[in-house]
């Protein structure tokens, strides 16, 4: 495939030879979408409580489905042009600021180190509270939270550790269950549209919060957060001799059909929980003590319909680590290959053909984020650690538009091929700018606690640029100097 002689940034890089495990069309919708489809899909009532409204709730889904839709065909070029195996904003950056050596190692040190771990930590909390609600009926944080939760991360790093093959049928079969589940609650609320419709009175009566408004926005982007992940699991890739061209047509339709999908699985689902339990600002109390999935199994099935959707969500979240664990062990490799890191994460482990350093050593690093956050944080673990990452993401978006439009520039004599409109990266480029301004207008109830996830960030950031800085110094100083 011609990259049009974009420097390859991975030159020295050395490999242990394995067997490749082939993913399709299907294969790739199926791990953005067990990665996409969380507990917030199933709880919207946080968004709703935020910006007061359950239908500015739907014009934010609607929103944020127009900036993933567009952002991912944005990564759709990056991935094509990063072929074979060159993966993610690491890649991306590389190409873009060449020739300074591994820029994209500031991404790696973001990723590695904030934006997976701390995603893959709120959500496996996550999936222990919705777990632990069956017994005790609420979602408080605590020591056997967190015991639950490490727990969970065990289990997914144990199966990815001992198969492949059993990691990608576990991420196909919860990837469907989450769309049929999603698809049955949608039906089975709509059907109640006929007697329940007074509680579509109202949804848009909320006052103008621009605050609030951009804080539901960057929740309703962490519900689509994921559409990209195939891009991270290039590596994966395995073309059929007679179809060299196939990894790019996998690209080219899974992160959009991925999009689509959770846009049409979420927007109904919403307006299942707008027919069936309605809102209510008055009751706020009875909404945060019981969550929105257990309210609306409540309404269907009775007392035991809390547990049926609290144990659907558990589930659901359990995917969601799952996915991210996966594309996370890739990330780890890669930043190895490349030499940001020990080349002991370099490798497929030579018995099992998986990645058993990477796997383990992001348990080890998930279970000490965790033990700290549990110590250090009086409230909500999950919402603070969402939102540093989600935030982190949007950054990176914003960087990878802005790599795309440096990789046209240069190219423009060479007139190459490109998917996208050149005019199309530069509005998703401002749009995120916008985005990443925006989120840091306080909302009117003068909470600034929100900035603190922010900062952690851009200080992130900010660490990754003076490593890399720090490194490049050292390595042009001496040949013989170990970095």
């Amino acid at each position: 495939m011609n990259n049009n002689n974009i420097p390859f940034d991975t030159k020295n890089r050395e490999t242990t030879s394995r067997k490749r495990i082939f993913l399709g069309i299907l294969s790739g919708i199926g791990f953005n979408i067990n990665y996409i489809i969380g507990q917030d899909a199933f709880n919207p009532g946080n968004i709703w409580i935020l910006v007061q409204s359950p239908g500015i709730t739907l014009v934010l889904y609607f929103v944020g489905f127009l900036i993933s839709l567009l952002g991912s065909f944005v990564y759709i070029e990056l991935g094509i042009r990063s072929l074979p195996s060159g993966i993610g904003e690491q890649k991306y950056i590389s190409d873009a600021f060449y020739p300074k050596i591994n820029f994209g190692h500031v991404f790696s040190f973001v990723a590695i180190f904030i934006m997976f771990p701390s995603i893959i930590v709120a959500e496996s909390y996550n999936s222990a509270q919705y777990l632990l609600y069956c017994f005790r009926r609420n979602l408080n944080i605590d020591w056997i939270t967190m015991i639950i939760a490490m727990t969970i991360l065990f289990v997914i790093t144990s199966y990815q550790i001992y198969s492949n093959r059993v990691s990608i049928f576990i991420n196909q079969a919860l990837a469907c269950f989450k769309i049929l589940i999603l698809l049955i609650i949608s039906t089975v609320g709509l059907v109640k549209l006929r007697t329940n419709s007074f509680n579509w009175n109202n949804i848009f009566n909320a006052s103008f919060d621009f605050g609030a408004f951009g804080r539901g926005l960057i929740k309703v982007l962490l519900t689509y957060e994921g559409w990209n992940n195939i891009n991270y699991l290039i590596g994966e890739f395995n073309p059929r001799p007679d179809n060299l061209q196939y990894p790019s047509i996998i690209l080219k339709y899974s992160s959009p059909i991925s999009v689509c999908i959770t846009f049409i699985i979420c927007f109904l689902s919403n307006a299942a929980f707008i027919t069936v339990v309605g809102y209510n600002p008055n009751y706020s109390t009875y909404n945060e003590s019981t969550p929105m999935p257990m309210r609306f199994g409540q309404e269907i099935f009775g007392e035991p319909g809390k547990n049926f959707m609290s144990l659907l969500v558990s589930i659901s979240t359990f995917g969601c680590v799952s996915a991210l664990i996966f594309t996370y062990s890739r990330i780890i490799k890669y930043a190895s290959e490349t030499g940001f890191i020990p080349s002991l994460f370099r490798d497929y482990n030579r018995n099992l053909n998986t990645l058993v350093n990477q796997l383990c050593a992001q348990f080890l690093y998930c279970f000490i984020l965790s033990f700290i956050f549990l110590i250090k944080m009086d409230y909500n673990i999950s919402d603070f650690l969402s939102g540093a990452s989600q935030y982190a993401f949007i950054i990176y978006h914003g960087a990878s538009a802005l790599c795309l439009y440096i990789i046209r520039i240069r190219l423009r004599d060479t007139n190459p091929r490109f998917s996208i409109s050149i005019y199309m990266v530069i509005i998703y480029l401002f749009i995120i700018i916008f985005l990443i301004i925006a989120l840091l207008v306080p909302p009117r109830d003068g909470s600034y606690d929100y900035l603190i996830s922010y900062c952690i960030s851009w200080v992130a950031i900010a660490l990754g640029i003076i490593i890399w800085d720090i490194r490049n110094r050292i390595k042009n100083q001496g040949p013989n100097i170990e970095i």
